[in-house]
């Protein structure tokens, strides 16, 4: 398996670069299992991992890890989580809709079209807690030159190539072209989001 620089970031924690964020999950799904490793963050071209500072050094966990990494051949490809997630696009939930219509040169339906037409990948998870950065739109959209101070949970924005889903409220500088009445967070769950990295999700444009 393909990765590069095993870099230290603190006592307890590595950051391995990977190629893309596909190489990342391959990457996570191989050092899950080992029982020193505490967490796994996957990103877009990087893994951090969290380990046991009792148990192993940064030194030694890095080596542990690079061979659990290129021992074995390809860690096998794990059935991705599939959702899909009800939309109203436009109006109060998308308030942007119109205006990345307008950047993209489209109507509001072909841009509605393009967004539940494909199944999109869940990269990675950040900015905020449990906003999920989705891949796989075939057109790019401009942040909006000033964030909101306020987005409600539910939110779906675009930017770049890529769809956001903000499944809590907060700031955000994404436009927004829609919002899902699903709730994406629940605190009696492990883990309390519903969207993870490695899930797909397809939209599904609903009725106001």
């Amino acid at each position: 398996m393909t990765f590069g620089t095993i870099i230290t970031l603190a006592e307890d924690l590595v950051e391995i670069s990977v190629p893309d964020a596909a190489a990342a999950q391959r990457v996570a799904d191989r050092l899950r299992p080992y029982p020193d490793i505490k967490e796994v963050v996957p990103a877009l071209s990087s893994v951090a991992v969290m380990f046991a500072p009792l148990a192993q050094s940064p030194d030694s966990i890095k080596d542990i890890i690079a061979r659990l990494i290129s021992t074995g051949g390809e860690a096998a490809p794990r059935s991705a989580q599939e959702i899909t997630l009800p939309v109203t696009y436009g109006g109060k939930a998308g308030p942007d809709l119109e205006t990345v219509a307008e950047t993209l040169g489209l109507s509001t339906a072909d841009v509605i079209k393009t967004h539940t037409d494909q199944w999109l990948n869940v990269d990675m998870m950040g900015f905020t807690p449990g906003f999920a950065y989705l891949s796989g739109l075939p057109w790019s959209v401009p942040r909006l030159a000033t964030p909101r101070q306020s987005v409600a949970a539910g939110s779906v924005g675009v930017a770049g190539h890529r769809s956001g889903i903000y499944s809590l409220g907060g700031p955000g500088g994404w436009p927004v072209i829609g919002r899902t009445s699903l709730a994406l967070f629940d605190a009696s769950l492990d883990p309390p989001f519903l969207l993870a990295p490695g899930s797909r999700v397809r939209f599904q444009a609903v009725n106001p």
